[in-house]
């Protein structure tokens, strides 16, 4: 397996995880956290399989082409966005946090943030896959080919 290959498969299952996570109602909201939890090892891990690509890219910033600045600024907000999402749902959690003994009071500001956050996640996530689908179609046919 190639490198592009692993983070093809590591992105895909993340992709899963990220659905999943955001299936609150079907799944219930201990599992949403538990596995949102999760998800921030995950994203931790995605950027550093992914950190050449951020430091090039942060590096030649201005004399990339447009579509490089765009990939990048989406991914910095897409960024910024998911580490809201978690640093608020952290903060609203319901079963994490009582878990290990933590008690925090409902606060509906964070409530809102999260839910805010989340929803344009989902929006940013998608633009991520379009602006990348090129990629996606390249490593599916070399792993096609390789099966």
């Amino acid at each position: 397996m190639t490198r592009n290959q692993a983070i093809f498969a590591f992105d895909a299952m993340m992709l899963v995880g990220f659905c999943a996570v955001e299936s609150v109602r079907l799944a219930g909201i201990a599992f949403h956290e538990w596995l949102g939890i999760l998800l921030i090892v995950v994203f931790v891990v995605h950027l550093l399989l992914s950190w050449n690509w951020v430091s090039a890219q942060t590096k030649y910033l201005m004399r990339g082409v447009a579509r490089d600045r765009i990939g990048y600024f989406l991914n910095l907000a897409f960024f910024v966005v998911a580490v809201i999402a978690m640093f608020t749902g952290i903060a609203i959690s319901e079963a994490v946090l009582p878990a290990i003994g933590v008690i925090v009071p409902r606060n509906n500001f964070w409530l809102k943030l999260h839910s805010v956050a989340a929803n344009v996640m989902i929006l940013l996530c998608g633009f991520h896959i379009a602006l990348n689908w090129d990629w996606i179609l390249k490593t599916v046919s070399h792993v096609k080919r390789s099966i």
